[in-house]
């Protein structure tokens, strides 16, 4: 299809989700819900009106809401549970609402509003109260807890109740300052933090979309000015949603994608939390930034979720809900249809806006894929069966951004999703960038390592050189540091320079960079030492005084050249967090990029050793659920937050086709090769010390390697027989590299390649030009 008539079709599914003949359509299907939303929420009729009234009371007779009632949770006395899941006491009770119950019509849910708003921390949040038996404490309070039970409080017309009227108070009170501007963070501020930011706290979205909407209930003259900072908060991380990851919050196919009933963060529930407040996006006071954000979100939501007529067709289900429309994939939706139609009531004077705005993401197959949600996970998860390998698989393609197209990307979201990119050779990081993310990504990461600094070369886990995130640091050197510290000064010791030796060369060095980047040749000639320099500058990074910059020889290149860390980086401290933090945090990182992984696969990736990893593990207790896998010899962790997308991770589309670089992320993922390498070509790809070959991966699966000769040259071997399709595929793969890094005429195929377990580096990095 043609860009104009991407942009014609992408038109007619907006004009029809916002045009008068969805409503009629609504109107004429046979599911009273969707029918009593759209009366009541786009054609403003009162509840109590005869057409309304008996849509709801058709609605609420139906089995569904019958059961809902019957199977409501408790808030206090059941184990907890998932805060993205209809299990959990504010999630049912919306469902119901939007199913048209109300108080008074079952006695269970008027009792399950009371124990929603009976239980409260000593600041009058709305909290639950952990079950007796739990193996912890009560934990700091959850921000999105309290949130979620007032809107639910506020949606059933329990405003006038002094418990939610102190609830609501307390929410402004914890109402924090982010990089994104005023919003909510998870916990609440007498609670451990556990994330870092330049200011306060760093920004929830969920529980900054529960607030919105809490307040958004409320009569228009009794909100707070405050919900509309929070409003453009919201909207500044969508704005910079190619940049970061609140709270590890992301916006790809997981967020404009919506899961059915609608219970997470997404593209939906921002809509439903800024829309109300005008202010912030219209052309009369709102500002134009936050106004194109509002659009494009608007946008994206229905081209992600409509067909041609502009009817939500559900594409993530919740087990459970055949009964509903929202719950069978594939099928116009009327309620859905009927929720995000009235969601994106109050947008109507953008409508012309929106049916013509250009959605940068575009829409994913109509399968579910990876999530980008980061719960505040204290739940108790249920029994879960084994995983099959392929699962495991596909989740950590779309991690890796293989294969996942849809899914907007910039270098900087690739390290975050990885935690960081290994540098076994210079060109390594920049294949791995450019292969997963396009051509620009070549320059943008040269970008962002030399003129951003949103990213560093690090030397850090398994004392191997990372590309890591500049925010990350203090993590990973607080985490690691001791030991790369460690074996570097004894490589000063083996070559001669004594401690004295190197404080008084490296202070020579700090005073020479303050003038700016110098390469060691540079360096060389202006202080004339007599110690090995090259030494001493690794020391030094690994210290944190000096940072690697651009070399003179240009990316690729082998002459470094180094500036002063803290002219570098000036608000970057290695030294904010004790090793203990900095272990669990790197390890919650890893699990959560990697999962599902074994102890023995941190104790591994992160360098920790055996007795540090399995205290970090235990430090993270109730966030972490142990699974097992197929292949497995041992249980393995899963963050309770990625939980599910075990479930539902598939690979979009076949063949899903990647030219790993030598050392790759993925392969150096866990100690368990057999995961993506079969033992028969395994010799061709890893060495004794587990470093890899430049691998061809199809489908997940390590195929053959590949070389991208230092004469520019690109060869291709095939270590087991591939498909046409497969063939053509890693050919095309091949052919964009060549164009992205200027090789000498087409990719070409050979048939040997060297086994690499005893091969010195050179040899394991370009395996088939050697």
């Amino acid at each position: 299809m043609t860009a104009p008539d991407a942009a014609s079709a992408r038109a007619a599914r907006a004009a029809g989700l916002l045009g008068a003949d969805l409503v009629a359509w609504i109107l004429d299907s046979d599911e009273p819900a969707a029918r009593f939303v759209a009366r009541t929420r786009i054609l403003h009729e009162p509840e109590d009106s005869p057409d309304a009234a008996a849509d709801r009371q058709a609605s609420i007779a139906t089995r569904i809401v019958h059961e809902l009632v019957a199977t409501l949770p408790g808030w206090a006395t059941d184990a907890f549970d998932r805060r993205d899941s209809v299990r959990y006491l504010p999630n049912a009770l919306r469902v119901l609402h939007d199913l048209g119950v109300r108080t008074g019509d079952f006695p269970g849910v008027d009792a399950a509003l009371e124990s929603l708003i009976a239980h409260r921390d000593r600041h009058g949040r709305l909290v639950s109260v952990r079950p007796a038996d739990s193996a912890r404490a009560v934990p700091a309070p959850a921000l999105c807890e309290s949130h979620s039970a007032i809107e639910v409080a506020l949606r059933f017309g329990l405003r006038d109740d002094a418990r939610v009227e102190r609830a609501l108070e307390q929410m402004l009170i914890d109402m924090r300052r982010s990089d994104f501007g005023r919003a909510w963070c998870c916990e609440a501020r007498a609670g451990r933090l556990r994330l870092f930011s330049s200011r306060d706290c760093e920004m929830c979205p969920h529980a900054t979309v529960l607030a919105l909407r809490a307040l958004a209930a409320l009569p228009a003259s009794e909100r707070p000015a405050l919900a509309e900072d929070a409003a453009r908060s919201l909207l500044a991380a969508w704005r910079r949603r190619a940049e970061a990851r609140p709270s590890g919050f992301g916006h790809g196919y997981q967020f404009v994608t919506v899961r059915w009933p609608h219970l997470w963060y997404d593209a939906l529930g921002v809509i439903e939390a800024v829309a109300p407040f005008s202010d912030v996006w219209s052309a009369r006071a709102g500002d134009p930034a936050s106004r194109q954000a509002v659009v494009e979100l608007a946008a994206a939501l229905i081209d992600a979720n409509t067909d041609s007529s502009g009817r939500v067709v559900p594409v993530r289900v919740t087990p459970g809900f055949r009964d509903l429309s929202i719950g069978r994939k594939g099928e116009p939706s009327p309620l859905a249809s009927a929720l995000v139609r009235a969601a994106l009531e109050p947008l109507m004077e953008l409508a012309d806006e929106i049916a013509a705005a250009e959605v940068v993401e575009s829409k994913a197959p109509a399968r579910e894929s990876a999530s980008e949600r980061d719960r505040f996970a204290c739940a108790v998860l249920a029994h879960r069966p084994a995983y099959p390998s392929a699962s495991v698989i596909a989740r950590q393609l779309q991690r890796q951004h293989i294969g996942t197209p849809w899914i907007q990307a910039t270098p900087e979201t690739l390290v975050a999703d990885t935690v960081a990119i290994p540098v076994l050779e210079p060109r390594g990081p920049y294949i791995a960038a450019t292969d997963r993310l396009g051509i620009r990504a070549l320059d943008q990461t040269v970008e962002a390592l030399y003129d951003r600094r949103s990213l560093v070369l690090f030397r850090c886990m398994r004392g191997v050189l990372h590309v890591v995130r500049s925010d990350a640091l203090p993590v990973v050197a607080a985490a690691t540091g001791r030991a790369v510290r460690h074996h570097s000064a004894r490589f000063l010791g083996s070559r001669g320079v004594s401690a004295r030796h190197y404080e008084i060369v490296a202070g020579q060095v700090l005073d020479a960079l303050a003038e700016g980047s110098l390469s060691v040749r540079a360096i060389r000639e202006r202080l004339r030492p007599h110690v090995d320099l090259s030494a001493v500058l690794a020391h030094m990074c690994n210290e944190g005084l000096a940072l690697r910059d651009l070399p003179e020889d240009g990316p690729f290149g082998h002459r470094t050249r180094y500036v002063r860390f803290d002219h570098a980086l000036p608000g970057v401290r290695l030294d904010a967090l004790d090793e203990d933090a900095a272990a669990r945090d790197l390890v919650r990182a890893y699990v959560r990029a990697y999962a599902p992984v074994t102890e023995a696969d941190v104790a591994w990736w992160t360098g920790l050793g055996p007795r540090r990893a399995a205290q970090a593990l235990h430090d993270l207790g109730d966030e972490l659920v142990l699974v097992s896998v197929e292949g497995f010899d041992q249980p393995a962790f899963v963050h309770l937050a990625d939980a599910d997308e075990l479930e539902s991770a598939a690979i979009a589309a076949r063949p899903a086709v990647a030219l790993l670089p030598a050392g790759d992320a993925l392969l150096a993922s866990r100690r368990q090769r057999s995961l993506f390498v079969p033992d028969a070509v395994r010799r061709f790809v890893f060495d004794a010390r587990g470093r890899s070959a430049p691998a061809i991966l199809v489908d997940g699966t390590v195929r053959g390697v590949w070389d991208l000769a230092v004469d520019g040259a690109l060869l291709l071997h095939a270590a087991s027989a591939l498909s046409k399709a497969e063939r053509r595929a890693v050919e095309a793969r091949a052919e964009a590299l060549t164009l992205a890094f200027g090789a000498n005429g087409a990719p070409s195929w050979t048939s040997d390649a060297p086994e690499v377990r005893d091969a010195p580096l050179h040899v394991l990095a370009h395996p088939l030009s050697t």
